[in-house]
């Protein structure tokens, strides 16, 4: 941190140092973290899908199929009304939901599952005014993500991969995506573009996970993944893919296009549910609704609290806490 603020004051190239702190604060930011549990969701069945819109409020998408929006200073939450079919569907399936939302890049536009748990809504913000249904997938959302300001991917049940224009002024119901793609041979279950490698990830529960160039919409790599049960998510950063599995989280090194490790996950087999990358920091989310934090650098999860023994007042490491807890996570 001193060196960063001394180059700084002469000079404009610290950006080596700027990094390094980044890095640091990262790895120190989980240990001042503390769990407050919110009730603005209840009523509803899980939530599948969360994203930040702001510093306050979160949206919600849930198994029951209802998109919330949650205020997290309050803990009140309004429902988002979702864009129907011109013909609905003849009958609801169970145990679908919304598993997927994505915030472009200029944070104007937003994709979540529509009432037809097959089609993408997208709204405007911050009025959530419907602006277009993207009809074409012949089953249940999985995953979508932004390239660009008005490109979206999304990724489906059909085993397909769909690219989409999504701008102002076009047809409301558009059934026309710019690319439709069948490499897998089962479900898609996420997607991930990262914009500095301009690469797209996408993760079958056919056992791979493709690397795509988005421009032409041809695959680059497929990788073999050796666990291959409960293949949910993914995250990217380059030159990482981390893949979330029901008992690993798997490393990919997109410059060689293979695995590299695996880390077995800390909610005793209960699966990989979410997984975000930044800088050398990975957060996971468990089935067991547990929180926990891997550095990749060591390979080791972030202590959040070091134990002390009660009696001596000497840490105690074998105590030491991994993760957070809040709820009874997959066992709902």
């Amino acid at each position: 941190m001193l060196q960063y603020l001394k180059k700084r004051e002469v000079s404009n190239n610290c950006e080596k140092e700027k990094r390094t702190c980044q890095e640091i604060t990262l790895h120190k930011i989980p240990g001042f973290f503390r769990e407050q549990e919110l009730h603005g969701a209840k009523g509803h069945d899980k939530v599948f899908a969360a994203a930040w819109l702001d510093n306050v409020n979160v949206l919600l998408g849930t198994k029951n199929n209802k998109l919330l929006l949650l205020d997290s200073l309050t803990d009140r939450s309004c429902e988002i009304s979702l864009p129907c079919r011109s013909q609905p569907r003849i009958s609801r399936e169970e145990s679908c939901g919304i598993h997927s939302i994505a915030m472009n890049i200029s944070k104007r536009f937003i994709a979540s599952g529509a009432d037809d748990p097959n089609d993408v809504a997208v709204f405007r913000l911050p009025a959530f005014t419907p602006i277009q249904l993207l009809k074409k997938h012949n089953d249940w959302i999985f995953a979508a993500t932004w390239l660009t300001d008005s490109v979206l991917v999304t990724g489906s049940r059909d085993s397909t991969v769909k690219l989409w224009s999504v701008k102002a002024g076009l047809p409301f119901t558009n059934e026309h995506p710019l690319a439709d793609c069948r490499v897998h041979t089962d479900k898609v279950r996420d997607l991930k573009y990262c914009m500095n490698s301009e690469r797209l990830a996408t993760l079958s529960q056919d056992g791979t996970c493709k690397i795509w160039d988005p421009h032409s919409m041809e695959v680059v790599t497929s990788v073999s993944l050796h666990y291959k049960r409960e293949l949910v998510c993914l995250a990217m950063e380059y030159p990482i893919i981390a893949v979330g599995s029901q008992k690993y989280i798997s490393f990919i090194d997109m410059r060689c296009g293979h695995v590299s490790r695996h880390v077995e996950s800390l909610d005793d087999g209960w699966g990989v549910r979410s997984l975000s990358l930044r800088g050398l920091t990975i957060t996971c989310g468990g089935g067991k609704g547990r929180l926990s934090f891997l550095d990749l650098r060591t390979g080791n999860y972030i202590v959040l609290s070091p134990a002390k023994n009660a009696n001596t007042g000497i840490l105690d490491s074998a105590k030491d806490r991994f993760y957070f807890e809040t709820g009874k996570g997959f066992f709902l």
